[in-house]
């Protein structure tokens, strides 16, 4: 009875299982059109931009977990709000902290952002609301102890140290994050590993090289995801809640905590949006932007409406994976599709130009499904973890209690399952629908002839076109992106505060 019982869980959890291997068969195609490795690992070349990389994006992740403790000190409302450059287009980022801190701009003499320090804390704060999210979620509090006996040292004991392994969390997060990030150091002239992908890619039309140079990245990052998930189905529910803070602190203290995340969001958003506005000419220079760029946003808004549900979808099938093989201590291949969010996205476009070329896609080669799909497996994962943070917060009796008692599946679904799962897939739909609208690098490689996005369409002007014209189209991005950002926070925000 026993073995018929595991075997009818494992067989339950196949379904989960196939999933996750479908979301790495752009990697894995990848991986076989990979070239002679002694070209970048059996000389220095590979090793030193694999050294630069690494002292990049540890520099970026320090200054993220810097500022995201700031933010996170002052509540979920600022946390949210500090996400957002990370759901808006590295292109439209890039180009206001170009803007702002360009050769050109005021501080250019003395500052400029093609500094590689600057440069990375300018990377570093885009991720400043991600290693917010993650610290602000691990938080514990202090306890009644702390508030009947007086500690020594009460900042390092009660504060600082409960931090650091959030903090090393944290900082791991964002360091694979940015290190697969492309775009602003391409824009900023830093070269990284993930910008050199994109040269082999598109100027060196060498995708087996660009394949090679991503191997030790991917080694590195399958090694973190496997010392980072966890072994067993925990969640803490004793910690802070949601509106408390880490230390306490009256009127005064709270005061000081919301001006400290007020001066980070005045920094990672305040700071290139009036850059833009001051280089942006007249009323009717927007406007005409507006217009010359609304083909490119209806038509990236449509992709992104199609494909986030799908990644709804896809992403509850592989976070009820991963919460059974937690429940029963079993391992699981769905933590490891976050592989593609660690990886250059360059890689993953050779995988999906493979995959197009062959059936049955090759029916939809120059058509805009193939880059639908890869919007989809890319972002699935994103939607798994948010499934699966959602569903370790509820109980399974209601469910359970249901089936015992002969309840239909229409009405059991509609009753049951769907008032405990709305929230998961409200915020799984918002988080994905917002990073599909955003993708770039993808999109450079995916999008067929005839078509576009607004995120290449701005990365294309920031060579082209001058800093006005690239200013009117970021602020039309911007303005267009704004209600999506705002309906998107107040989903996560739903009944945190």
């Amino acid at each position: 009875m026993i073995a018929d019982r595991r075997t009818r869980s494992y067989g339950g959890a196949l379904p989960g299982e196939a999933a996750a291997v479908l979301v790495l068969l752009p990697l894995l195609v990848a991986l076989l059109i990979s070239g002679e490795y002694a070209q970048w690992w059996g000389a220095p070349r590979g090793w030193l931009i694999l050294l630069d990389t690494l002292c990049f994006a540890g520099l970026s992740a320090a200054v993220a977990v810097a500022a995201g403790a700031v933010v996170a000190r002052a509540g979920w409302a600022w946390v949210v709000g500090a996400c957002t450059p990370l759901v808006l287009p590295a292109s439209l980022v890039g180009s206001a902290w170009i803007v702002a801190l360009g050769r050109n701009a005021p501080l250019g003499g003395w500052v400029t952002v093609y500094d590689g320090p600057i440069a990375a804390a300018v990377v570093g704060l885009r991720y400043a609301g991600l290693a917010g999210l993650i610290l602000l979620s691990q938080r514990q509090a202090p306890g009644p102890a702390a508030t009947v006996f007086a500690a020594r040292r009460a900042w390092w004991w009660l504060g600082v140290r409960p931090m650091l392994r959030s903090m090393l969390l944290a900082w791991t997060v964002v360091l694979l994050w940015a290190s697969a990030e492309p775009i602003l150091p391409s824009m900023f002239l830093i070269h990284t590993y993930a910008t050199q992908v994109l040269i082999q890619t598109n100027a060196l039309l060498d995708p087996a090289g660009a394949v090679t140079l991503a191997v030790p990245m991917l080694l590195a990052g399958g090694a973190a995801l496997t010392m980072l998930m966890p072994r067993r189905l925990r969640w803490t529910t004793t910690g802070a809640g949601p509106g408390e803070a880490w230390s306490r602190g009256g009127r005064a203290n709270g005061w000081v905590r919301r001006s400290g995340a007020g001066a980070v969001l005045l920094l990672t958003m305040g700071v290139p949006v009036v850059a833009l506005v001051a280089r942006l000419s007249d009323g009717a220079a927007f406007a005409a932007a507006w217009r010359d760029a609304w083909p490119e946003l209806r038509h990236t808004l449509w992709l992104a409406g199609i494909a986030a549900p799908c990644c709804v979808l896809l992403g509850w099938l592989l976070g009820s994976c991963w919460r059974h093989g937690l429940a029963q201590r079993r391992w699981t291949l769905v933590p490891y599709s976050l592989l593609v969010l660690v990886i250059p996205p360059a890689v993953l476009a050779l995988g999906w130009g493979e995959l197009a070329s062959r059936w049955p896609l090759v029916e939809w080669r120059d058509t805009s499904a193939v880059l639908g799909l890869a919007y989809v497996l890319r972002f699935a994962p994103i939607a798994a973890v948010v499934m699966l943070v959602t569903s370790l917060r509820r109980s399974d009796a209601p469910d359970a209690a249901a089936r015992v008692h002969g309840v239909p599946w229409r009405r059991r679904v509609l009753r049951v399952t769907w008032p405990t799962h709305r929230r998961g897939v409200v915020n799984a739909a918002a988080v994905c629908l917002l990073f599909i609208v955003t993708e770039l690098e993808m999109s450079l490689l995916l999008t067929p002839a005839g078509t576009n996005t607004i995120g290449v369409r701005l990365y294309t002007l920031i060579h082209t076109a001058p800093d006005a014209q690239v200013a009117a189209t970021a602020l039309a991005a911007l303005l267009t992106f704004v209600p999506l950002i705002v309906v998107a926070g107040a989903a996560v925000l739903w009944r945190q505060t």
